[in-house]
């Protein structure tokens, strides 16, 4: 018993706190939350970065019941084309519009 509360209490700021990828795509201009898939940098974090980013964007799509790459291949194809038409919005913004 004392372990879990111990556990919860170590955890509890992980928890807590959103992840930066989750504040990326919500907070910051979809290009440079799509950055983290498109142009991840060369490293083990930049691919840990790259997977946690395409995840919430496959995530988004599950969390929705439905396939939300409407004419493109993929959602991430849709997501980057619209990035690219509308740069000023976040990613999540896009989302929500599917």
């Amino acid at each position: 018993m004392r372990f879990l509360a111990a556990l919860a209490l170590v955890a509890s700021p992980a928890i807590a706190e959103p992840h930066y990828i989750t504040t990326a795509m919500a907070d910051v201009p979809c290009a440079d939350a799509l950055a983290y898939i498109t142009d991840p940098k060369p490293d083990w974090k930049g691919a840990g970065n790259m997977g946690m980013a395409f995840g919430y964007l496959l995530g988004y799509q599950a969390a929705t019941g439905g396939d939300l790459s409407g004419n493109r291949e993929t959602i991430l194809k849709r997501i980057t084309a619209d990035c690219d038409e509308s740069p000023d919005k976040t990613a999540l913004e896009i989302l929500k519009g599917y």
